[in-house]
This record gives C-alpha cells, structure tokens and sequence, in this order.
C-alpha cells in the first residue's frame, strides 16, 4: 500500500508543469483559518498542546515557491481507492494544480504510523523540502474535526486520529 501511494504521487510529480494552473494554499496563507478552527477545540481534543504545535510550525519558514510539482490537493483515505491493498484509483480531483511538494504528503498522517510515514518521507525526499514539510499541511486540516464533529463522525474521527499522531510525533 505504501509503495503504492509513493508511486502515484511521485507519478504525479513527474509531470511537465509549464502552464498548468497553481492549486493550494500554503499553510502559512491558511494560518488565520486554521487558528480559528483549533480556537473550537476542547481541552478534550488536545487543543492546547494543537495550538502550541501550531505556533511553532508558524515559525518555520513558508514554502519559497521552489520545486513547485503536481499535487492531487486531497490525498486522504476517502479519496484513495484500494483493492486486494494495492492503490487501483484516486478520486476527487477539485484541488489538482500545481503547488508545494508537500501538500499531498498529508496522507502520511491520515493514513500511515510513524515508521511507514518516514519510509514515505523518504521515497519523497521531503528531506530537501522544508522544516516540517507535510505536518503543516496534515494539522491544516484541523477544520474537520469542528465542522464534522456531529454531522460526520467519521471525518471527525480521522481527524482526532490525525491530531494524535501529531502529537506524538511531538511528543506530547
């Protein structure tokens, strides 16, 4: 499944970018929004130890505009089809543009523990990136969790379970 995903995206990435239109907003550009939503947080949902993570990802400096590549822009598991664990499709396309190599590598958090989410960071050279190349983009989605939170619980728990594994990779 790994090998899979790394495939696609590093497929995607392949692709001649003269002409094709930007997509995605950076991090940084979705600090307000994103500040709003963790601010809707609970004690119980870790928003405390979200926000601090957050400030601290705020200081690392924003994607310069370098290596801009083919992004898929929603790169989560509702969006991935599998069959017999291998990658056989990927859905909705709204976000597909040109943008930050590493928006699409939120699906490290979404989908994979610590130990595949390095592999992947690897088979990415996320090391060639930015500082925290990829967990900004996955914490970003921190409006899940308030906006699904009754409406769609699943979502809502993606997101909790997004929000731990981001934790831990802090340490809190």
């Amino acid at each position: 499944m790994l090998t899979n995903i790394a495939n696609f995206l590093i497929e995607l990435r392949c692709l001649p970018t003269e002409g094709a239109p930007a997509s995605g907003r950076s991090p940084h550009a979705l600090d307000a929004d994103v500040r709003k939503c963790l601010a809707q947080l609970t004690e119980g949902d870790r928003r405390d130890d979200l926000i601090e993570i957050w400030n601290e990802m705020m200081t690392m400096p924003p994607w310069d505009g370098t290596g801009a590549v083919w992004m898929h822009g929603d790169v989560a598991p509702g969006n991935l089809l599998f069959r017999d664990k291998r990658l056989v499709a990927a859905i909705d396309w709204s976000e597909l543009g040109v943008g930050d190599p590493a928006s699409d590598l939120q699906v490290a958090w979404n989908m994979l523990g610590p130990d595949a989410r390095q592999i992947l960071r690897e088979s990415m050279q996320v090391k060639m990136l930015y500082p925290g190349a990829g967990t900004t983009r996955a914490l970003a989605h921190s409006f899940q969790l308030p906006y699904y939170r009754d409406s769609l619980p699943a979502l809502a728990a993606q997101a909790q379970w997004v929000f731990g594994e981001i934790l831990a990779e802090y340490g809190k």
